[in-house]
């Protein structure tokens, strides 16, 4: 384990990895994560590659803030090896922000006092009433009229929005977290070739919830099932298009109708004259607009949402697919 900085030294100091390949491997793809996108290759007649760190600190994983742990790894022959876990940086945080008294006439003294975590006077200036001061201390001040302190902590590495918004990066945490687990969910099991259904992705997603601890003991499996189906309908209709898995290209949300749909009686005659094909793409496409439009609707009167469940109770389904 080393840190992003830990690991800029070394590769600084030319520092190498040297690894010795099986007698088959003709090479070894090494990066971070599951990006594995450098291949090296042993010198002629011998077996060992040297895999200099230079070539990995202008990564996102090491050139910017670390959220989550990131593993550098090396892939030979099929099998995957961690070589170096880099941890993620730890996020600068207000512990506690005083005022003794918490009241004063004009022109008495009072005395703030701070504490923060993860505050390194190096990258980290904590501005008070715009005066500089250290990452835990006090400070007197005599105010002449009513006056508001704030504590702020101004980061070189744009971590500021790690302090400011910790309610904010909690709940989009969950919503990251929940993507990555429904992708992880559709990635691990067999998938049919027209998709996996809402029903289907539910279930297997509830086994993933449970094995990484989501649940409470004291919900009732009512309440769990409820929690798993919001979280796929959150996505399948969200407005985040750009976070979103289907936003990214992870996953494509379509609709299946039911082969037993009769749909040719209401678009055969003029002036339509659709066959039965191009009737079931036209309301397919449909409902998949409809799909795209009943988050914002259903913020407002929540009858689209209504209609959406009804529409999963007929059979009309999305259909996640990996991609």
């Amino acid at each position: 384990m080393m840190t992003r900085q830990e690991f800029r030294s070394v590769a600084d100091a030319n520092k190498a990895i040297r690894l010795r390949l099986p007698a088959r491997s003709a090479s070894v793809n090494v990066g971070f994560d599951e990006e594995l996108d450098r291949a090296y290759r042993p010198g002629k007649g011998g077996r060992e590659v040297e895999i200099l760190l230079t070539g990995f600190v202008d990564y996102l994983q090491i050139d910017q803030r670390l959220n989550d742990d990131a593993l550098f790894n090396v892939r030979c022959g099929g099998a995957a090896l961690t070589l170096v876990r880099v941890s993620a940086d730890p996020v600068a945080t207000i512990d506690s922000f005083t005022c003794e008294p918490t009241q004063i006439n004009a022109g008495e003294t009072a005395t703030l006092s701070w504490k923060t975590r993860n505050a390194e006077p190096v990258d980290v200036e904590i501005d008070l009433g715009g005066e500089s001061v250290e990452p835990s201390g006090s400070l007197p001040v005599t105010p002449g009229e009513t006056t508001t302190f704030t504590l702020v902590l101004a980061f070189a590495d744009s971590r500021q929005e790690a302090a400011f918004f910790a309610w904010y990066a909690e709940d989009s945490y969950a919503q990251l977290r929940d993507r990555n687990l429904m992708l992880r969910t559709m990635k691990a099991g067999p998938i049919d070739p027209e998709g996996l259904s809402i029903d289907d992705l539910k279930n297997r997603l509830f086994k993933q919830w449970t094995d990484v601890g989501l649940f409470s003991g004291a919900e009732s499996e009512e309440n769990k099932n409820r929690r798993v189906l919001t979280s796929i309908l959150r996505e399948a209709v969200t407005d985040e298009r750009r976070l979103s898995l289907s936003g990214v290209g992870l996953v494509k949300w379509s609709v299946k109708i039911s082969d037993d749909a009769a749909l040719r009686p209401a678009v055969e005659p003029p002036p339509w004259n659709l066959t039965d094909d191009e009737a079931r793409s036209l309301l397919g496409y449909l409902l998949d607009d409809m799909r795209l439009r009943c988050l914002h609707s259903s913020r407002k009167t929540g009858r689209a949402l209504k209609m959406w469940r009804r529409s999963l109770e007929t059979g009309r389904t999305p259909v996640p697919c990996p991609t």
